[in-house]
């Protein structure tokens, strides 16, 4: 599980506790994770890549708040 969270874990730049419970530090892994998958899906998946350059779909990000029950959609 870890491992598929490195890429992620590794694009924060943070420079206090970067242990899980940090919240601060979790928090900014999740949106860095967030941010990595969109990439994912766009380099592997041409099709989705030149639908979303040619307007016909979106692709978004967004965290889900367990203790709210709300989504922070990601620009």
């Amino acid at each position: 599980m870890l491992k598929n969270i490195k890429p992620a874990v590794e694009k924060v730049t943070y420079e206090g506790d970067r242990r899980s419970k940090n919240e601060d530090f979790v928090h900014m892994v999740c949106k860095s994770n967030v941010r990595h998958t969109i990439e994912q899906i766009r380099a592997q998946s041409p099709i989705l890549k030149e639908m979303e350059q040619e307007g016909q779909i979106k692709i978004a990000g967004g965290i889900y708040n367990m203790s709210s029950g709300k989504v922070e959609f990601m620009e």
